[in-house]
């Protein structure tokens, strides 16, 4: 195995050469639970990447030696069909690359890999070894930096010696600056102990990390999601962040805060959202530009959606759209350049019809015209008959591909799986109205790294869990590219 990347085209030509055009990304989840969540949050953050948790705390707990009556209780068949090492699963117009992990790896079940948008192709990891000593066992902690032009994995100095689990987050905007979160080492797991992580921020790949300071006045939490916009970092959760006494003075949610990375202020972000259910980042773009939707109304009962728009990073919102349906969950493109139909490309909503148990629907639109217009579509043929949905609960950043296509994951039970089944991949286009199948499933006990953008075209990383007394890791690229569907746009 090479290691390498998938090169990225300077232009779009090959067509002849690539054949279609249907592929998919993957990307990295930070370790959550699930609590009292609203359906989006659930669909979001628990549905289908619960794999990832039982992944961290297999480790967390461990170890492959203090899993092993784990596995032995949970494993199907050494028999099952799993990916074949030699023969990958390919999607239909690219062969995967096989990613090595960065040397020194020893537990790959712990290792994070964060791939950034740019050209130059930069992939940031973090992982933690296991040394057994006299008294206790080390759980020693790394970064790799890997980049199209080394062909190599480089390992920076770590801003820490140790640690139980990790997350790394690339800025969207500059390819060599990246957000750490080290969660301490000694912790049961950080998605039961609700302890904050210590952040780490470098502006040169890796090279030297300099502190990130949370407020003084910060609540733990158990689910924080990090994003860093082009200098500017955001730190998401379920529960507030910051203590009532502090959110009066701006009627703030507390679910969104945010900092710039020089000077460190923090502040909300969801500045006169106090009465919503749930407040959520669903897009970030350049110069301060979010998109956040807000539930109102219990989980139990029908909760009404809106769409808000800042342009000063979160210090006013406006409404955008009311948004269809009960407990509407919405996707937008993770592509910094997917800016025309009003600033975000395509809108997709998956939301139910009425109230709970009730049928689920999509819908779709653009956010150029006041308040917008949300367009029916149709689920993909099966859709009613197997589990599965849109990718945005699988990967959020991975919810579109290229041109704003909608992924939809339909799950394909065709045999016993442990941690998770076989998705087959479809895309929407818009253009044509259709829905494209790409015939090559997402692999059985897949687990999402990351996803990175440049010129249109969209790479996934995907780590497939092999099983066996200890379990391994396997991890590919897939280039998503826009040829089949440039041609009807």
């Amino acid at each position: 195995m090479s290691g390498e990347l998938p090169h990225w085209r300077d232009d779009i030509d090959g067509e002849e050469e690539t054949g279609q055009d249907g592929e998919l990304s993957l990307e990295n989840s930070a370790l959550n639970i699930e609590r009292r969540l609203t359906r989006q949050q659930k669909l979001r953050r628990g549905g289908l990447v619960a794999l990832t948790v039982l992944v961290a705390a297999f480790f967390l707990l461990g170890g492959p030696s203090a899993g092993l009556s784990w596995l032995a209780m949970l494993r199907t068949s050494v028999n099952q069909p799993i990916p074949s090492l030699s023969n990958p699963d390919k999607l239909s117009n690219i062969s995967p690359s096989a990613l090595d992990s960065p040397p020194g790896v020893q537990n790959t079940l712990t290792l994070k890999l964060a791939p950034a948008n740019g050209p130059d192709g930069y992939l940031y990891s973090c992982w933690i070894n296991q040394q057994a000593t006299a008294a206790t066992v080390a759980h020693s902690f790394h970064v790799g930096v890997y980049t199209r032009a080394a062909h190599v994995w480089v390992e920076p100095p770590a801003p820490v010696g140790v640690a139980s689990t990790c997350a790394i987050v690339p800025d969207r905007e500059r390819e060599t600056s990246a957000l750490l979160a080290v969660w301490s080492a000694g912790l049961v797991s950080p998605a039961n102990s609700c302890v904050l992580p210590r952040l780490f921020l470098s502006d040169d790949a890796g090279q030297f990390w300099r502190t990130i300071p949370w407020p003084g006045t910060i609540q733990p939490t158990c689910d924080p999601v990090f994003y860093l916009e082009d200098g500017r970092l955001y730190v998401q959760s379920t529960t507030p962040l910051l203590p009532k006494t502090v959110l009066a003075k701006t009627s703030a949610a507390g679910f969104l805060l945010t900092t710039s990375t020089r000077p460190i202020l923090w502040r909300p972000a969801d500045i006169g959202q106090a009465n919503d259910t749930a407040f959520e980042l669903i897009g970030l773009r350049r110069d301060g530009r979010l998109l956040a939707e807000s539930l109102q109304g219990g989980t139990a009962s029908y909760q009404s959606g809106l769409l808000w728009e800042s342009d000063d990073s979160g210090l006013d919102w406006q409404i955008s759209a009311p948004l269809p349906g009960n407990a509407p969950v919405v996707s937008v493109s993770s592509d910094p350049q997917a800016t025309d139909r009003g600033g975000w490309g395509y809108v997709y909503v998956s939301y139910l019809t009425s109230g709970t148990g009730s049928d689920r629907a999509l819908s779709y639109g653009a956010l150029d015209t006041p308040g917008a217009s949300w367009i029916s579509l149709p689920q993909p043929a099966g859709a009613d008959l197997f589990a599965g949905g849109p990718m945005v609960a699988y990967l959020s950043d991975g919810a579109e591909g290229p041109l704003e296509s909608l992924i939809y994951l339909r799950a394909d039970d065709s045999g016993q799986h442990l941690l998770a089944p076989q998705y087959m991949p479809w895309l929407w286009d818009t253009a044509q109205e259709t829905w494209r199948l790409d015939p090559v499933p997402l692999p059985a006990n897949s687990v999402p790294q990351g996803v990175s953008w440049w010129r249109g075209q969209m790479t996934l990383i995907v780590s497939v869990v092999h099983q066996g007394v200890q379990p391994f890791f396997q991890t590919f690229s897939f280039t998503l590219t826009p040829l089949q569907l440039a041609g009807s746009h």
